[in-house]
């Protein structure tokens, strides 16, 4: 099983040109929304320890006492969304306008996990 593992990774590397990413996902777009995941995973995080010990959830579109598997679910369905539209949004080439989505998404969910390490819920 490992000899198959890594003949399939060094098929890989050597097909490297054709995973090529395109040419419009550089490392700022790549880092900027890596950023915005963190910042996404760090609230839902605090999010699903603060509903584990009784305490209600704040946002409107979770409901008070959220699943895990609805958190899971809103955040990746909230995380595709941004990252599609930032993607489009950097195809139109206009300097800034792609990182407009994770800017938000990262200062939303940084504040909305240090919001929950602020209670007695933690």
């Amino acid at each position: 099983m490992r000899r198959l593992a890594l003949g399939l990774l060094g098929a890989m590397l050597l097909a490297g040109s054709a995973w090529a990413a395109p040419r419009n996902l550089d490392w700022r777009f790549v880092a900027a929304h890596a950023i915005y995941a963190g910042a996404l995973a760090f609230d839902l995080r605090e999010t699903s320890v603060g509903v584990g010990h009784g305490c209600e959830e704040a946002s409107s579109n979770l409901g008070p006492f959220p699943s895990n598997g609805r958190l899971v679910a809103v955040g990746s369905l909230e995380f595709g969304l941004v990252t599609t539209m930032d993607y489009l949004l950097k195809r139109t080439r206009v300097p800034g306008l792609s990182y407009v989505g994770a800017a938000i998404g990262t200062f939303k969910h940084a504040r909305g996990g240090y919001a929950w390490t602020r209670t007695n819920c933690l």
